[in-house]
């Protein structure tokens, strides 16, 4: 799943995931990971990625203290069916009890994804401001979305 979803250009430029991953790589991504990282699955099957990163970039926005900035990607054949938000209430309710220092989770999206926007918002986050994400050799603009994790 890593290495199929590493090939799309649209999902790595909106998300962490690096480029062109093979096998050894994504193992090798995979130890690298959080321990605030699940595979999302749909009918048994993976098709996606959440994760509670330990890093907070939110630009010159804020972030309430115990954030985590959330990152959130589902294989482009997958998208659409609300499969992002489903996980994402089992995962609140999971990091409830495991997790009880986190206590707000952050999403920062390019103004030009929509649809993302319309999911966090949808899942009870609220637009805490805009802000450029990048640097001088390139960058655009982002949302920033907070909400509390309880």
């Amino acid at each position: 799943m890593l290495v199929e979803a590493s090939r799309d250009s649209a999902l790595t430029h909106n998300t962490y995931l690096p480029e062109h991953l093979t096998p050894t790589k994504a193992r090798h991504w995979v130890s690298q990971q959080p321990d605030t990282t699940w595979v999302i699955y749909y009918n048994g099957e993976p098709v996606g990625l959440a994760q509670m990163s330990t890093n907070v970039d939110t630009g010159e926005i804020p972030a309430p203290a115990g954030s985590r900035e959330t990152e959130t990607w589902i294989l482009e054949s997958f998208r659409g069916r609300g499969i992002a938000s489903q996980a994402w209430r089992h995962i609140f309710n999971e990091i409830a009890t495991t997790h009880p220092d986190i206590t707000h989770a952050v999403g920062v999206v390019w103004v030009e994804n929509t649809a993302s926007s319309r999911r966090l918002l949808k899942d009870g986050y609220t637009l805490a401001g805009k802000t450029w994400w990048g640097d001088q050799r390139g960058g655009g603009w982002c949302y920033v979305f907070a909400r509390p994790t309880r």
